[in-house]
């Protein structure tokens, strides 16, 4: 199933930024992702999704214990476990070209923040590279 890749994927990928990420960093990021810039495309992508979200209660669990226990910061971890969740749920619709760049950021070993790279691949075409 889609998910079960994504969140593999997504785990492995968190796992190879959180062994590089720097912990004086992290106010800086939460600050970028909170510029008008990168939440107003996120809240945007947010509200595409359907009222018919997906359970994903044990990768969210999962992915925010990994964050928090790397770096001990709640709001990074709330941050990328909803980008998880946003993502998961975009599988299911349209094809955001935002939503695959904040994959895709990942993916490449970077946390989204600010203004993102966009991305010329679907989710799925990410998912199977």
């Amino acid at each position: 199933m889609e998910i079960e890749k994504l969140t593999k994927k997504f785990i492995i990928s968190l796992e190879s930024i959180l062994k590089k990420i720097e912990l004086e960093s992290i106010d800086d990021i939460l600050d970028s992702r909170d510029s008008d810039l990168f939440s107003s495309q996120w809240i945007k992508a947010w509200n595409e999704m359907s009222a018919e979200k997906i359970n994903l209660e044990r990768e969210l669990e999962e992915i925010f214990k990994l964050v928090f226990r790397k770096t001990e910061s709640d709001d990074l971890s709330a941050y990328i476990t909803e980008d998880f969740e946003l993502i998961a749920n975009h599988l299911k619709l349209k094809e955001n070209n935002w939503v695959t760049s904040l994959c895709n950021s990942y993916f490449n070993g970077k946390i989204p923040e600010g203004k993102i790279k966009a991305s010329n691949k679907t989710l799925v075409e990410l998912l199977n590279e």
